[in-house]
This record gives structure tokens, sequence and C-alpha cells, in this order.
């Protein structure tokens, strides 16, 4: 009886040493999933505003209009509008795609030489996560 009941207990502590590993292994990878995805969203953004930056003449200028949402406006012959809706979270490039879940959307720039400014974007979504990438360099 004695034998039993040690082969029990150590079977039942082997039992919920594996489950634990399990279950810390399932909850860890979910957050790397989501945290790919979310990832795999903001490399197809970039792609996508560096192709309308690509397509248009090289004077790139930014007018910015707040109102429900925020509006972008990048080149002068041929114009594209990128716009943020702050209400629904939602990302517009152009008549195209639209991204979901983008809870801040920004353009800024840091000088570098003489009248030439790196166009940076900063995305951010509801985890809290931020994403900043360089676009181009922008003429003053």
């Amino acid at each position: 009886l004695t034998e039993i009941v040690v082969v029990i207990a150590l079977t039942s502590l082997i039992l919920a040493m594996v489950g634990g590993c399990l279950y810390f292994v399932s909850t860890y990878s979910g957050t790397l999933i989501s945290k790919s995805e979310e990832l795999t969203k903001v490399q197809t953004i970039e792609t996508h505003l560096r192709s309308v930056i690509g397509n248009t003449d090289s004077n790139i200028s930014i007018a910015k209009d707040e109102t429900t949402a925020i509006k972008y406006t990048i080149g002068s012959s041929n114009k594209t509008e990128i716009i943020w809706n702050k209400d629904q979270n939602t990302l517009k490039i152009g008549n195209s795609v639209e991204y979901k879940d983008v809870t801040d959307f920004t353009f800024y720039t840091k000088s570098g030489e003489e009248n030439r400014h790196f166009l940076y974007c900063k995305i951010a979504y509801n985890n809290g996560e931020s994403y900043t990438f360089i676009l181009g360099i922008v003429n003053e």
C-alpha cells in the first residue's frame, strides 16, 4: 500500500510539472504570435508608405489637417492623402487599404543637413507598443 501511495504521489508531481510547463508555453506562444502579427502589420504599412512616397515628386510636403481625423497630404502634383481616424483607430492610405487598430499615427522630422530633414513615422497600438521608422528625406 505504501508503494502505491508513493507511486501516485510521484506521478501527480510529474504531471503537475508537465502541466505547468505546457500552460507556460501556450501562454507565452500566444503573446509571441500577437506581437508577430502586429509587427507584420507595421511592416506592411511601412512598405505601403514607402511606395507612396517613392511615387511622388521630389518635393514632399505634408499638410496636417486636424478635424475628427488627422489628414496628411504627401506630394504637390501627384498627391496622396493619408487619413488617421482617431475615433475609429483606422489608417487609410490613398484610395486603397484601410488598416485597423492603429491608436496613434504621426509623421515628424529631425534635422539633418541644411533644409533637409529625415521623415519619421510613428505607429502605436492598443497594447502600448509603438514602432518608429524612417521613410526618407524631406526638403523644407
